[in-house]
């Protein structure tokens, strides 16, 4: 029998290799022509990702009517904001309009229901609580028969379940500082690859037909030091540990070359790996394909991407010692994790995460600041302590589209006052008159979250977000208090369904800032670049784009490669060091602050994996472990190197694809470790010893 399922297994690997190359027509060239052919649909209104965002734009009567109905919704809503209380100004403004239909109260004059995104099961809704953990929160706690999922007491946080009748209770407690819905995030996989992912493109440029004289130099230089080293070398000579099935990432990258060339399998370095969970890590030991993982002790976490990702470590890197701990289920939980597996010695980190509520302007929390009632900046401190601690960190870009290839879903420029009042708000102007965006909808519920240029915990200028239908009906709405110690950030739910929805921004009081508007996989009619935010682009990340394996392989990457579709583009403006204090005093707008040019570098994904529901394996949570334990290989072979030089050696021997240089799409290019080892002024043996 196990003869049979061997046979099967081989055949099977076989008819997905035959499927890659004939994908792969399509990856590369084919790419151009669908984007074109997709392009003419979009212009004749076919739907494309969800529907086109197009809208005609009613007569002036009409028109007038929308206005009016807007804006009493929103007088309505204003009026319902001012009379918080201190105690329901600690809740966030979704959770206050579920509490309110739990008791089927209106939300506010002729506002009888909105969509919140709170899911109430059995009268109890998940829930992050911002406190002092004290004993006698957690005394109340208990009282009230909650489902704890995590207490984390070094970053102030409570992720529980609690009955929804509760949470006014729970705002009275003195050492509450802020109760929000349990945190969302996504892992950055992607359902389907760059050549059925919609995408509309007609102008972007597959390669830059440059080649400096150093780079052919080097090229030239590289070609010498193989010829010799590699008919010598044997994978089960240099290789601890390798699965039968191996990601088409390791030819495509020239991994399995490197290895062979410079005796490097990352043997000696301890890898992190992040993700939602390893729910069938036994099962890949058992098979083969999986050596001994260190799992954090209780953080084995739920779902079985972190499995897919450590196959892919554990292909590139097979001396690697492999570390999992799980980024579930709050941003603190995640960033206790990220210190816990570098206290365990971790020398790579690498995650898929994206949390919704992360800063896309701050540079982490500490000081004034630390008390942030989302923990908006938790996860980018968590990677600045580790990677001055030594660690080299690694994270996803994230799949939320990029401009070059209209996927974006987000726009951000400094708040541009329209001249329009809407229930005594400034209405922003997205450009050319236009006071709203339309928002695409898609399969599933999408977070659609405002934040903008005040630091955290200190944000005293108030901003609103609004969701309605082309008709004027409110949709959602988010209108919590900022008044001087709050955070920067609003949130909607978009529902899933067809058509759009139009968003609108309010400036409810204060100063003109920075805006950014994101749509997390769903898409905006206007939009700009700046994609990744949070920790995915934080200054000691190596943020990471993806790009198919299955365009070149059987053969190595090349300048003819291009980013997948979905990849999210760069690159990050930030404001504001850790503690609050604003990188360039008195400008917070769109000429201030600091330029970080996210992402770093672009990684293969499309590959095969032994996961379930990761065969194959797209999205830049497959590039960031490919990205990761490439690095690994350096590191064994030069160990003197400081962690500067080696991110040096990986971005300046890239293979610069697309615009040339740096890229808000591809970063410095594809990593490819064999120049990158030759850069560090390694040479390959050529013989075995």
């Amino acid at each position: 029998m196990s003869k049979r399922l061997a046979i099967l297994s081989v055949f099977i690997v076989v008819l997905f290799s035959i499927g890659l190359a004939m994908v792969s027509q399509r990856t590369e060239a084919g790419k151009r022509e669908a984007a074109l052919a997709l392009a003419a649909n979009a212009a004749a209104g076919d739907q494309v990702y969800g529907p086109v965002a197009k809208a005609t734009p009613p007569d002036q009567e009409e028109q007038r009517k929308i206005d009016e109905k807007i804006s009493k919704q929103i007088e309505a809503m204003v009026r319902a904001k001012k009379a918080l209380t201190p105690e329901q100004q600690k809740i966030d403004s979704r959770l206050l309009q579920a509490i309110k239909m739990n008791r089927g109260e209106p939300i506010a004059e002729g506002i009888p229901t909105l969509e919140t995104g709170i899911v109430v099961t059995d009268g109890y809704t998940d829930i992050e609580i911002r406190a002092d953990v004290t004993q006698a929160l957690l005394d109340q706690l208990t009282n009230l028969n909650a489902h704890m999922y995590a207490v984390v007491p070094q970053f102030k946080s409570v992720t529980a379940g609690v009955p929804i009748t509760a949470i006014d209770l729970l705002s009275q407690m003195d050492e509450v500082r802020f109760i929000g819905p349990r945190e969302e995030f996504d892992t950055n996989r992607s359902e389907v690859g760059s050549t059925i992912f919609p995408g509309i493109s007609t102008s972007r440029p597959i390669a830059n037909p440059a080649v400096s004289a150093t780079r052919a130099t080097r090229t030239e230089n590289v070609r010498n030091i193989l010829a010799g080293a590699v008919a010598n070398r044997t994978a089960s000579s240099l290789s601890p540990f390798i699965g039968a099935v191996v990601s088409e990432g390791d030819i495509t990258h020239r991994a399995n070359v490197a290895r062979a060339a410079f005796s490097t399998t990352g043997a000696g370095v301890k890898i992190g790996v992040l993700s939602d969970g390893v729910n069938t890590l036994a099962t890949r030991q058992m098979n083969g394909e999986l050596p001994a993982v260190t799992v954090l002790a209780g953080q084995a976490g739920s779902g079985d991407e972190g499995t897919a990702m450590l196959e892919i470590v554990s292909d590139v890197a097979p001396g690697a010692q492999l570390y999992f701990a799980t980024a579930n289920p709050s941003s603190a939980q995640f960033a206790a994790n990220i210190i816990a597996l570098r206290a365990a010695g971790c020398d790579i980190i690498i995650d898929d995460i994206s949390y919704f509520a992360e800063t896309p302007f701050q540079d982490g929390q500490s000081g004034a600041s630390a008390g942030s009632p989302n923990n908006m900046g938790v996860v980018v401190q968590a990677v600045n302590q580790v990677t001055t601690a030594g660690a080299l960190y690694f994270s996803s870009a994230g799949n939320s589209g990029n401009v070059t290839d209209n996927t974006s879903g987000a726009w951000e420029g400094n708040f541009s006052d329209s001249g329009a009042n809407l229930g005594g708000g400034d209405v922003h102007d997205f450009g050319g008159g236009n006071q709203f965006t339309l928002v695409t909808r898609g399969s599933s519920n999408r977070p659609l979250f405002l934040k903008w240029s005040d630091p955290l915990a200190l944000s005293g200028n108030d901003y609103d977000l609004y969701l309605y239908t082309t008709g004027g009906s409110l949709v959602a709405s988010s209108a919590g208090v900022q008044n001087g110690n709050d955070d920067p950030i609003e949130a909607v739910t978009v529902p899933a369904g067809s058509g759009n929805y139009r968003a609108y921004i309010v400036r409810y009081s204060g100063s003109t800032r920075f805006l950014h508007l994101n749509a997390n996989r769903n898409r905006l009619s206007i939009n700009t670049p700046g994609v990744v935010y949070g920790h995915n682009a934080g200054r000691n990340t190596i943020s990471c784009a993806a790009t198919p394996a299955s365009g070149p392989f059987p053969n190595p990457f090349t300048s003819a490669n291009v980013s997948e579709t979905f990849t999210s583009d760069g690159p990050r403006r930030i404001f504001y060091t850790a503690n609050g204090t604003a990188i360039t005093p008195g400008n917070v707008l769109a000429t201030g602050g600091e330029l970080l040019m996210k992402p770093d570098i672009t990684a293969a994904d499309g590959v095969t994996t032994t996961t379930p529901g990761f065969i194959p394996f797209f999205g830049t949570s497959a590039s960031a472990p490919h990205a990761g334990a490439l690095i690994a290989l350096l590191k064994q072979a030069s160990p003197a190197s400081t962690n500067a030089q080696l991110y040096n050696a990986m971005t300046s021997s890239a293979i610069d694809i697309e615009a040339g240089g740096w890229d808000r799409d591809t970063g410095y290019g594809i990593f490819m470790p064999i120049p990158a080892l030759v850069s560090l002024g390694l040479t390959a043996p050529t013989t075995t010893s």
